[in-house]
Parts: structure tokens; sequence; C-alpha cells
């Protein structure tokens, strides 16, 4: 009798553990959801593409046996204006060098005698005496330390003798003694035939293609056959305004994309900040890839970009940030599963972008559109319209 007492109640229990647990495996499995908040955002789409630079510029050559004092590189000169001078020698050069920048120390130490020597001292002696006046006319509520400052000020500027500390006319005489004694040649100058940018260096890409043959025929470029040439007695060259015409090598999936474009915005590789516009002119097919050819104004951060990556913006997408586990089809139709107050409702969604495991949705102002915030289901089992969850 105890026994089957005992059994009877064991069963009991049995039985009531196991329907906790089938409702917390169904609870579990069936019912339970994860979900994930909408965002509003703007999101640029971008493609990675080779790109070359075609400048029309003018190589200026030079003697072998010559040497040269340049204007500084990426300047911007005039024509007929002066950008270097020539020396008959590297020594005739160093001296002339070794002049400037003794003459220039000169006039920087006469400056400075000529400022501090006189009136320094005496604006210090009426600061001084100022300051005696007020302290005689109130002893107790003067500031006593402004004098004392003053002071010594008078004494760093004064030697022992009261003269000026700053008289650099022995110093101005020591330099003096550092000139060369020989007599320097004067230069020839090296006058700009043409107006422009003046770079001093190459990058032996300059013989490669001429830019009023290819501003005529852009289709003729070719990234296959991209060859340096080897320069020599150069002095530098012009880079003569207002455009500069750039190509892009891109795939057949990309051109498709920037097809429709009149403008694109770029950024070279080595330029981590300035974004720059140019007109398309025309989107060309190649045997392994496609064409894209721009032109440009020239500007100053365009001189060194030749031959480099750039990154071009095809599109910016505006729209609600949504995770792609969230997007179902359901009864024939592309959307989300919403959650709110432990109910499930399934609103459309219209993708605009994807970008790894994110879509941009187009954001609708219908009342049962997908609104910011909103909590979008991302896991779950058996999801359908009005489910409840937990």
């Amino acid at each position: 009798m105890r026994r089957s007492r005992k059994n009877v109640i064991l069963l009991v229990v049995f039985s009531i553990l196991s329907v906790y647990v089938t409702k917390f495996l169904f609870v579990y499995f069936f019912k339970k959801v994860k979900s994930e908040c909408v965002n509003y955002v703007t999101i640029s789409d971008f493609v990675d593409a080779e790109s070359f630079a075609v400048f029309n510029e003018v190589i200026l050559d030079s003697d072998t046996n010559t040497t040269f004092s340049k204007v500084r590189s990426c300047s911007k000169v005039l024509t007929e204006e002066t950008i270097g001078l020539k020396y008959d020698s590297l020594q005739n050069l160093r001296n002339a060098l070794s002049v400037s920048n003794l003459n220039e120390e000169i006039f920087r130490l006469k400056n400075l005698s000529d400022s501090v020597s006189v009136e320094s001292p005496k604006i210090l002696n009426y600061q001084i005496n100022d300051k005696i006046r007020k302290i005689n006319n109130n002893l107790k509520n003067i500031d006593k330390s402004g004098i004392l400052n003053l002071l010594t000020q008078k004494e760093l500027m004064l030697d022992s003798n009261g003269r000026s500390a700053f008289d650099f006319s022995e110093k101005i005489s020591e330099i003096e003694k550092f000139k060369p004694q020989n007599d320097i040649k004067e230069p020839q100058k090296v006058i700009s035939n043409d107006s422009g940018y003046f770079l001093s260096y190459l990058n032996g890409f300059e013989n490669f293609v001429n830019f009023h043959e290819i501003s005529e025929n852009p289709s003729s470029f070719d990234f296959e056959n991209l060859k340096k040439y080897e320069t020599s007695n150069v002095f530098g060259k012009i880079i003569k305004p207002p455009i500069v015409i750039i190509f892009f090598k891109i795939s057949n999936e990309n051109s498709k994309k920037l097809i429709s474009k009149d403008y694109i915005n770029f950024k070279p590789e080595l330029n981590k900040t300035k974004n720059f516009t140019g007109k398309v002119l025309g989107i060309f097919p190649k045997k392994n890839y496609f064409l894209l050819c721009v032109r440009a104004e020239l500007e100053d951060d365009l001189l060194n970009f030749k031959n480099e990556k750039a990154r071009i913006k095809i599109n910016d997408y505006s729209g609600l940030k949504v995770n792609k586990l969230a997007i179902k089809q359901y009864r024939g139709q592309l959307g989300v599963f919403v959650k709110y107050h432990k109910t499930l409702h399934f609103k459309n969604v219209s993708i605009l972008y994807e970008k790894g495991n994110y879509a941009v949705c187009k954001k609708e102002d219908l009342q049962n559109s997908l609104k910011v915030n909103d909590m979008v289901v991302t896991a779950g089992n058996d999801l359908y319209d009005k489910k409840r969850v937990v």
C-alpha cells in the first residue's frame, strides 16, 4: 500500500516537472526571439581603383656642366619669371649659398640690436619710475613685486658698464670673416617661358603619353602599357593649368554603377583629407577592364598625383540600417518582423544598399512602415505576423 502510494506521488511529481520542462522548451525554441534596434544612417559606396594623371607639362632641359639653384618645388610661376640661377661650378653655388645665409644672420642681428639697444632701457626706466611713484603714494596697497621684475629685466638688458647687452657688432664682425674671400661669379638667370607650377623633379612618366593627343582621344590610353622613361640633364618641369586628365581602371560591375554619372568625387591614396571633383569624359571597354576618364581642375594638392590608388565615391545612401538577418521573405513580400509589446508585426522594406552584415532600407512615412528605433527580430523560430513572443 505504501509502495503504491509512493509510486503515485512520484508519477504526479514527474508529470508536473514534464509540463514545466515542455513549457520551458516550447517558450525557448518557439516563443523566444532576439531583436536589434533600427538606426538612421548615411553610408557612402566607394570603389578603389588604380589611377593615372596626365598633366599638360613642359620639361626644362639643362646642361651637364652647370649647377642650379632653384625656386621651391610646386611654386606657382609666371611667364618670364626667374625660376633658378645657373652657376658654372658647384663651388660657386656653395659660396653663393654661404654668403646668402651669412647675410641673413647679419641682417637678423642688426635688426635685433636696433630694436632693443636704445628704446627698451628707456621704456624700462619710465616703468620703474612710475612704480616708485605709486609706491610712494600708497605704501600699503601697492604690489611691490612689479618693480623687482622690471629691475631684473633692466639688469639683464644692460651690461656692467650700462651699455646694451644686445650690441652685436663684435658678433657681426666675426661672421663677416666667414664669407668666401674669392669673388663669386654672377650666375645666369633661368627664365620660365610658361606660366604654371614649377616642379624640380620628374617621375619618369612625362614622356609616356602626350597631353594634347590623349585629350583628343582618351580611349587610346591603356594601363597595360604603362612605362617609365629614364630622364637626364633635366632642370625640372612646368605643369600648366587649368586642367588635368585622370584615368581610372575599374571593373565591369563598377562601370555599370558609374555609367550614368556626369561628375564623380575621388580621393588619391596619398591625400588623406581632400576630395576632388571631376567631369566624366567617358567609360571605355578594354581587354580586361573598363577605362574611366575624368577631367578635373588643376589644384596644388594634385601636383604630385600620378600613378597610385584612388578611391571613387559612387553614391551616398541614407536610410534605415537593418541587420540582414532580420530581412525575410514572408507571404511573397520582403520585410522584417518588428517586436512590439511581445507581439510580432511584419513590415515591408525596400533595400537601397547592402554592405557587410547590414542593409540600408528606404525610410518611408507610411503608418505601417519601418521606423527608427523599431526592434527588428534577428533570430527566432516559426515567425509570423501577430505571433506572441517573449
